[in-house]
């Protein structure tokens, strides 16, 4: 690849580029081509012995391309698509140790009231344990073994062994053989299980999880138990295991009862959750159970955050874009200026409201906490009106200098008098940047088939 970015390289470079790519094309059997490139080469040549054209062709493809980042900066502020930053929601919780939420840019602004219920169970008139109710996933521990005992394989060497795993309440049966060999201590038959049994989670119904924990008993010998979980909370995802190994392993010591989550909404009747992630609003809300609450609020709005740090960055770009025409007004059309602040002149003081002020120098300066504040009280629409007149107009006067010929932000009265050949070169830069340009090949298709009458080559 002969060039990896073209934006603002001194007509040098382009010379240079012009020859290789005429090298090539001639190479490849495109004559025709090659005599195309070879006078772009010239007439690049013959633009660099012009220190103003030189330098008004650099100062222009600045300018292009500050409106080009800064049309893409506008982009993401789009308040009419609903997948830009500008229709974003957050979710507030007044406890948000025991609950949060997420919201989908289409979720509903509103408040929920949601209480995560409590049950008693077990105990006697005096002492009740009061049980968290949200969703779990089943656990059972099995027996602890001596690891290097070989209690296991003395009952089940050399015949082989069918562990039947019930799940999907009852209507699923998986079984799994073991193999069981002579001598094999406790701690390699319930490995050999745990790898069988996650190995069948390959198969439809079983949820199922094993792993081997290791410990130290209290006369210091080494101890293995198998640790059974399911692979997802919920009543649904419930096990039992049966067969005589499995017995003798105590496979099915529950240890943590599969539950489902029960909460209330808005002081609804109960609902009953498989998972601890329940959503609300057509999906678009989910909650996040984590304890025991009553009457958490749940305030769905404008994420005004993330808003706040796009417009700071779009306003900063806005910034820049203004210093580079400011910088080059002799040179650039005063129309682009005229239009660029169009908006933030006629609008200044209902900007001013929601935290952006139009400087003297027509820059912006954005007042975070006010503006987001904006956004969350009763200036909401006013903000959303404001903001998108702003960026919209940002938009379309940087696309409709981006989409034309980069002469053609040339001031009329600036004295600077661009050549055929400068032009020519300029347009040739206009297309390449327009397309993004950065390979042989397609510099070579472009170039061989001009879009209109950007690239002008005459005799």
């Amino acid at each position: 690849m002969l060039v990896s970015s073209i934006n603002s390289n001194p007509l040098s470079l382009y010379y240079s580029l012009y020859s290789q790519y005429a090298s090539i094309a001639k190479v490849s059997g495109f004559s025709g081509m090659a005599n195309t490139l070879s006078s772009l080469s010239s007439i690049v040549s013959s633009a660099t012995g012009s220190t103003q054209n030189s330098a008004a062709a650099s100062n222009l493809s600045k300018v292009w391309n500050s409106m080009n980042t800064l049309n893409s900066a506008a982009s993401s502020l789009d308040t009419n698509n609903l997948t830009k930053v500008f229709n974003q929601k957050a979710v507030k919780s007044t406890d948000a140790k025991n609950i949060t939420a997420t919201a989908a840019n289409g979720a509903t602004p509103t408040t929920y009231t949601v209480s995560i219920i409590t049950t008693i169970c077990g105990g006697t008139a005096e002492v009740h344990d009061s049980v968290k109710q949200l969703a779990s996933a089943q656990q059972n521990m099995g027996t602890t073994l001596q690891a290097g005992g070989t209690t296991l394989s003395a009952q089940y060497a050399n015949q082989p062994t069918t562990i039947n795993f019930a799940t999907n309440n009852g209507k699923t049966t998986t079984p799994i053989t073991v193999n069981v060999k002579q001598g094999d201590t406790n701690d390699a038959v319930l490995n050999n299980l745990a790898t069988l049994i996650n190995a069948a989670n390959n198969k439809p119904g079983l949820g199922v999880t094993a792993q081997v924990l290791n410990g130290i008993d209290a006369q210091g010998n080494k101890t293995s138990t198998l640790a059974l979980t399911a692979a997802k909370t919920g009543t649904s995802s419930a096990f039992s295991v049966s067969g005589n190994l499995a017995g003798s392993a105590g496979m099915n010591n529950t240890l943590v009862v599969a539950k489902n989550a029960s909460y209330t909404v808005n002081g609804g009747a109960a609902v009953s959750s498989q998972d601890n992630t329940p959503t609300l609003d057509n999906g678009n809300v989910t909650l996040n159970l984590k304890g025991v609450t009553n009457n958490a609020t749940l305030k769905v709005g404008t994420d005004a955050n993330s808003i706040d740090k796009q417009l700071r960055s779009f306003i900063k770009q806005y910034n820049s874009t203004v210093q580079t025409l400011n910088q080059n007004s002799t040179l650039i059309s005063s129309s682009i200026v005229s239009r660029l602040e169009k908006f933030a002149k006629q609008n200044g003081s209902d900007l001013a409201s929601i935290g952006i002020t139009v400087n003297s120098d027509k820059t912006l300066t954005l007042n975070d906490s006010r503006f987001q504040q904006s956004l969350t009280d009763g200036s909401a629409a006013s903000a959303n009106r404001l903001v998108s007149g702003l960026v919209g107009n940002a938009a379309s006067t940087a696309k409709s200098v981006t989409t034309s010929p980069m002469t053609s932000m040339l001031n009329s009265s600036s004295g600077i008098s661009i050549g055929d050949s400068t032009q020519n070169y300029l347009n040739s830069l206009n297309i390449m940047q327009q397309y993004k340009v950065n390979s042989n090949s397609n510099l070579l298709n472009l170039l061989m088939n001009p879009s209109g009458n950007l690239l002008n080559i005459g005799a």
